[in-house]
């Protein structure tokens, strides 16, 4: 699998990701979360570094399934703005404060 760096991080992730918005079930429902922890499993092992959620993909059902999956990857989630404002306004306090974040994680489930 080949590599690039995440933007300015210095993170290096595979270029091939994988997105984790059908895993959310509220606005796609053709998977069960046993299938998605399956898969979010499958694609790290065919060597897929970085996984892109949100919290917005099922109220972060998405972000659960992966923390699930209990593997290693480097996960970017968008996080939207407490006032509801989307796109915070460039410079404010909610812009700096809520942007995309990206960590690299070891993921323990929570449930």
């Amino acid at each position: 699998m080949k590599t690039r760096t995440l933007g300015r991080t210095g993170i290096e992730v595979s270029e091939i990701g994988f997105g984790a918005w059908g895993l959310g079930a509220t606005m796609w429902r053709g998977v069960a979360d046993d299938d998605a922890i399956a898969a979010v499993r499958a694609a790290v092992e065919a060597g897929v570094t970085f996984i892109d959620t949100a919290l917005a993909y099922g109220d972060g059902h998405s972000e659960q399934l992966i923390a699930k999956a209990r593997t290693r990857a480097v996960v970017a989630t968008k996080i939207p703005p407490l006032d509801g404002a989307w796109p915070a306004a460039a410079g404010s306090m909610t812009a700096r404060a809520t942007s995309n974040t990206v960590s690299w994680a070891d993921f323990k489930a929570t449930a």
